[in-house]
């Protein structure tokens, strides 16, 4: 059961969310709030798991109750909902916000930014632990990216990211799962091979939970979340997270888990990379 606050000035827009959420997720305990000071007071006596709020709003905008939230309430995801105009500078600015979503908003995406948040919740760390990650500010190096690699797949070119503020062994993991797959795969394992510990903490759920409530795209986030664990990786990333885990340790120097490559079926593949490394 998810705990949702959604903050929004325009009555009528809140009512229609209101409508729709209570219909199609009433697992959900979901708060409906139109004034963004009462919506604080609420967040702070009554923790939500995820706060979704209106960029434009009077007395208190948006992104001032996000960042408020993430001083107070850093294990609480936050969604910021902004216009078309908005929405280039809100992410890049507002270091509080971990997700921007169009305003008006299809409902799909909400929900399943909502979801993201709801997963990165029910993290299996202690509070402590959660609450850190959750206060840290969306990492610039992720966003700008993840949005150079939407370019580079549109255009058929490569992400021009700047990637030396990253280690050595994820540089040279990365190019060689970017050099094995080539192409649109190429450019998703590349980010998943650079940002596999954006956690810090050798957890790959964790750092999956991260990019899940950065709004990274889905693949990207799962082939993170599985490269330690192949085998059981759902079959649209299980080529992408076993490149990332056999290039992870190529770049350190030890051997992978062939049993976990066996078992996932990618043996021939694992070899023609074991050829080209």
């Amino acid at each position: 059961m998810g705990r949702v606050l959604v903050v929004d000035d325009e009555l009528a827009i809140l009512l229609a969310i209101k409508a729709r959420m209570t219909r199609d997720r009433p697992q959900w305990t979901a708060t409906f709030e139109p004034d963004p000071r009462r919506a604080l007071e609420l967040a702070l006596r009554t923790p939500f798991e995820v706060v979704v709020a209106d960029a434009r709003m009077p007395k208190l905008d948006g992104a001032g109750l996000l960042a408020l939230l993430q001083l107070e309430r850093p294990a609480t995801a936050r969604i910021l909902l902004a216009s078309q105009t908005d929405r280039a500078t809100v992410g890049r600015t507002v270091p509080a916000v971990q997700q921007v979503l169009t305003k008006p908003c299809a409902v799909p995406p909400l929900y399943e930014a909502i979801d993201h948040g709801l997963r990165f919740a029910a993290l299996r760390c202690d509070d402590a632990t959660r609450a850190r990650l959750g206060g840290l500010p969306r990492l610039q190096f992720a966003t700008d990216l993840v949005f150079d690699l939407t370019l580079a797949v549109a255009r058929q070119t490569r992400a021009p990211t700047d990637i030396t503020v990253l280690d050595a062994r994820a540089r040279r993991g990365a190019a060689l799962v970017r050099r094995w797959l080539g192409g649109a795969a190429g450019e998703l394992g590349y980010a998943a091979a650079l940002l596999r510990d954006c956690s810090g903490l050798a957890r790959p759920e964790v750092s999956a939970g991260l990019l899940d409530i950065w709004g990274v795209p889905r693949a990207i986030a799962d082939a993170v979340r599985w490269h330690r664990d192949v085998e059981h990786a759902p079959p649209a990333v299980r080529e992408l997270a076993c490149a990332v885990h056999v290039a992870d340790a190529m770049a350190e120097g030890r051997t992978f888990d062939s049993n976990a490559v066996v078992a996932a079926g990618l043996t021939a593949r694992v070899a023609t990379w074991c050829l080209a490394a």
